[in-house]
């Protein structure tokens, strides 16, 4: 039987990096379409999987902090923008 892994899934809080932005209803609020999908896929292949957006957070690290201990993921997945 192939072990059933935890996968986390992270969006960073971009928070600091659109706090200055000019035109605010641009600014992403919500967390990547893109997780969600390849959240799916993990799924399907038999194993668990959980989305967390830090920037729904107040503070970030904290919610990470405590992401991380309470479902002690084998896999950490984190997205980037360029």
């Amino acid at each position: 039987m192939t072990k059933k892994n935890k996968v986390l899934l992270v969006e960073p809080s971009d928070r600091d990096f659109y706090k200055d932005a000019k035109v605010k209803e641009v600014v992403p609020n919500s967390a990547s379409l893109t997780l969600a999908t390849i959240a799916g896929d993990i799924l399907n292949a038999g194993h668990d999987a959980q989305v967390i957006d830090l920037g729904n957070f107040v503070n970030p690290s904290a919610a990470l902090k405590e992401k991380l201990e309470s479902y002690k993921p084998d896999v950490i997945g984190v997205t980037a923008s360029t």
